[in-house]
């Protein structure tokens, strides 16, 4: 009676063990499941959300460059003279200026092309609006929009091309063409726009460690 009571004993923890430890195993594998499926889960997130930046991103360079377009055309087509002292002239630099001193995430500027950086340094003028960067240089040698992401700066430039869009012939020919002998269809110069985005960045980067830290806390409950 005592051996078959033992051996009964036995017999049940060993198939207590047996079930305990299958159940740890299944409730491993459902942890390692959910956690899979939350990470990636959470990674598509982020990704479609980093894309969002960049498009938004895109569309407020986009705004900013008309902008820039709209100004610097009514500014040029209204001046009396090419100097810097011209009221037009001088109004479009003071307000750029003011522009980038108190917008902290776009930085907007105007490049000049190759032959009106030529003619006005034989006019020895005072200020040169030179490329700044390979993306200014780029633009000014195709002859087409360029665009590029480094890190949390989102650059882009537009090419002023002589006869295209706003550089219309009738309004700009006199000057651009007959004084520095830009011909029809070549760049004149760019406009450029660089936006920060460290801000969208900084609570990107929040949100995916608060998903990310929120995830782990419903992998360790389940």
């Amino acid at each position: 009676m005592q051996r078959h009571l033992s051996k009964s004993l036995l017999d049940w923890i060993e198939r207590h063990t047996v079930h305990s430890s299958l159940a740890k195993v299944i409730l491993l594998v459902v942890g390692c499941m959910t956690l899979t499926f939350q990470t990636l889960s959470l990674l598509q997130d982020l990704y479609y959300s980093n894309q969002a930046i960049g498009k938004s991103a895109e569309k407020r360079a986009d705004a900013a460059l008309n902008m820039l377009e709209s100004v610097h055309t009514q500014a040029m087509t209204h001046r009396q003279s090419i100097d810097a002292s011209d009221s037009a002239i001088s109004a479009w630099s003071s307000t750029l200026a003011q522009f980038s001193q108190q917008s902290r995430d776009v930085r907007l500027w105007v490049v000049m092309g190759d032959k009106i950086t030529a003619f006005q340094r034989a006019r020895q003028a005072s200020e040169l609006q030179l490329p700044r960067d390979r993306l200014d240089h780029a633009t000014l040698t195709s002859g087409v929009d360029q665009s590029a992401q480094d890190k949390t700066l989102f650059r882009t430039s537009r090419p002023i091309i002589m006869g295209h869009g706003s550089a219309k012939m009738e309004q700009c020919g006199s000057c651009h063409s007959g004084l520095m002998g830009i011909k029809q269809g070549e760049v004149m110069g760019a406009y450029s726009a660089e936006i920060n985005l460290r801000p969208e960045y900084d609570i990107w980067w929040q949100q995916a460690k608060d998903n990310a830290l929120r995830s782990l806390f419903q992998t360790i409950v389940l």
